[in-house]
């Protein structure tokens, strides 16, 4: 999350419209971990890329 906030500008005026985005569903982030700055967040339907996704 802080890579993508700070490649679009000051992370002390995009953290809140990036907070925002994940109140409102815009963003998402797994659940099994803490938010934290190092989250990875996508759009809805996102999956975490370090994630193994086996054939279903």
């Amino acid at each position: 999350m802080i890579e993508g906030t700070e490649a679009v500008g000051d992370p002390i005026e995009v953290l809140p419209c990036v907070f925002h985005a994940l109140w409102h569903g815009r963003l998402t982030a797994g659940l099994n971990t803490p938010l934290h700055e190092r989250i990875l967040v996508g759009p809805p339907g996102w999956s975490d890329p370090s994630k193994k996704q086996g054939a279903g």
